[in-house]
């Protein structure tokens, strides 16, 4: 169980509105942010400008996570099927492990949102 309950709580994320449209991604355990750099790898980082994201909603709810730094690449957050980040130029929009269905969840009493990936396992 407790092995479990880490791997839940590794797995909330905190998204947070930084402008209309333009989000940061915050890893609740860790504390640290979801960034992509200038090669298209995604990796943890306090919080710069390589932090935020574009979000887009889509008609079947699922949402996509785009670079707002790198906009002109169209490089988005992507997990491949074994969990794993992709790099940004392999990803598309409209790629199954481009789009994410955003979960509510309670951890500590407090609404969380976890990632359920439509092209992934999670």
């Amino acid at each position: 169980p407790r092995g479990f309950e880490v791997i839940l709580k590794r797995s909330i994320l905190e998204i947070t509105a930084v402008e209309v449209g333009i989000v940061a991604i915050k890893g609740l355990f860790s504390g640290r942010y979801l960034a992509m750099n200038k090669r298209g790898r995604l990796y943890a980082s306090y919080y710069n400008a390589e932090c935020e994201f574009v979000e887009r909603l889509h008609e079947l709810g699922y949402n996509t996570y785009a670079s707002r730094l790198y906009r002109t690449r169209l490089w988005y957050v992507s997990i491949n099927g074994k969990g794993r980040p992709r790099r940004g130029f392999k990803t598309r929009r409209t790629q199954k492990s481009s789009l994410f269905l955003p979960r509510m969840g309670i951890v500590d009493g407090k609404a969380r949102v976890q990632w359920g990936c439509f092209g992934g396992r999670g």
